[in-house]
């Protein structure tokens, strides 16, 4: 029997020093193949081992530290910086961020913060229970 829990932990994303508690994500995932043609003009298709996968991540932030997210945010695009962890008990290894926006309403409490990162989906983790 599987155990539903009804009180969900909020989802956290760590990114080396960084840590953001996500309001939503979405992942994409996608099987590449490799299409051969044969001789008499058929083709073969064969998939890849190769997983690769997007996930996008909204958060928020406390307008207060916002300057600190965005430094780390910046430093980890220009360094090409790769991360792996584990997300909504899904593993996922050298990811990059490939693209990030920030949005601050004016005299807003929080910063929204929306973070698109590509690597690879490695597995899923079986959570106690």
């Amino acid at each position: 029997m599987t155990r539903l829990n009804t009180a969900e932990e909020p989802l956290r994303l760590t990114l080396g020093e960084l840590e953001l508690t996500a309001d939503s994500y979405r992942m994409e995932l996608c099987r590449p193949t490799d299409r051969t043609t044969l001789v008499d003009g058929s083709y073969v298709e064969t998939a890849l081992d190769v997983l690769p996968c997007t996930l996008c991540v909204s958060c928020r932030l406390l307008s207060s530290d916002a300057y600190a997210a965005r430094y780390a945010i910046r430093s980890a695009v220009a360094d090409n910086t790769a991360f792996s962890f584990i997300f909504d008990c899904m593993k996922f290894q050298n990811m990059t961020i490939r693209e990030y926006a920030v949005k601050k309403d004016a005299d807003a409490r929080y910063v929204q913060v929306s973070l698109t990162l590509g690597g690879r989906l490695y597995g899923e983790e079986v959570p106690n229970g």
